[in-house]
């Protein structure tokens, strides 16, 4: 019943149009694409949707729904990022050359966490088609977190026990759909942890500074060092390698 059940948000997931019209990748924009990302259009529509959402692909994370810790970033970037993609072996290739992944990968050794424990996801499950840098916009965080965060934390990851934030809009995904209204500044909530509640079910929270540049200059601006936070995050005995 679970696996039927989830199989069912990732179809609703794929055929998502909540957002058409505010930004967000259609099937038309890729269509249109002036690369090769057209060429991907079936790829990119199955792997980036709630059932490849690994860091950020099934090499690294198979997304078990017995994991017991959930890492939320951002986004997928924007269509520009993968324009020039052949072939979905080269997003594999670039996935594991990013030095933002490459970071994270490191922070959650740091932290002593099983990498097999972990569901990674973002709070922006579609593909931008503004700059890489654009702005989120409130409506996609509403439309996404409500939509799709909700149940798969609900629902579906029966054991999890933490989640982790990557950066302000992985924290206000979380606060959509949660009993978390700190409204301190997100470089003052960072490093810390909370209990929330979530549609009854009880995990806690880690919000942490993004394992990109920004988020290392915010962290640095914070007197915040990300690996420290990470070393001290607290995960839970029984996900520790």
């Amino acid at each position: 019943m679970q696996k039927n059940s989830y199989n069912d948000l990732i179809k609703k997931r794929k055929n998502c149009k909540k957002c058409d019209g505010y930004g967000l990748c259609d099937d038309l924009n890729l269509s249109q694409s002036k690369g090769k990302l057209y060429q991907l259009e079936t790829i990119l529509k199955s792997r980036f949707a709630i059932n490849s959402l690994g860091l950020w692909d099934p090499a690294i994370n198979s997304n078990l729904l017995t994991a017991s810790v959930l890492i939320i970033g951002q986004d997928f970037s924007n269509v520009a990022y993968f324009d020039s993609i052949d072939s979905l072996s080269q997003v594999t290739q670039i996935e594991f050359e990013n030095t933002t992944n490459k970071k994270l990968l490191r922070y959650i050794e740091l932290s002593g966490i099983k990498i097999t424990e972990i569901y990674f996801t973002n709070a922006i499950l579609c593909i931008k088609s503004g700059s890489m840098n654009a702005p989120i916009r409130k409506k996609w965080v509403t439309n996404c977190s409500n939509h799709f965060l909700k149940p798969l934390i609900t629902q579906h990851l029966k054991n999890l026990k933490l989640i982790v934030t990557l950066g302000k809009i992985a924290l206000d995904s979380v606060k959509e759909i949660s009993n978390f209204s700190d409204n301190s500044s997100f470089s003052l909530l960072a490093g810390s942890s909370y209990n929330i509640n979530i549609d009854n079910k009880l995990v806690k929270l880690h919000p942490m500074f993004h394992s990109g540049n920004l988020g290392a200059v915010n962290a640095a601006k914070a007197n915040k060092k990300p690996e420290d936070l990470w070393k001290n995050i607290g995960f839970p005995s029984e996900t520790k390698a």
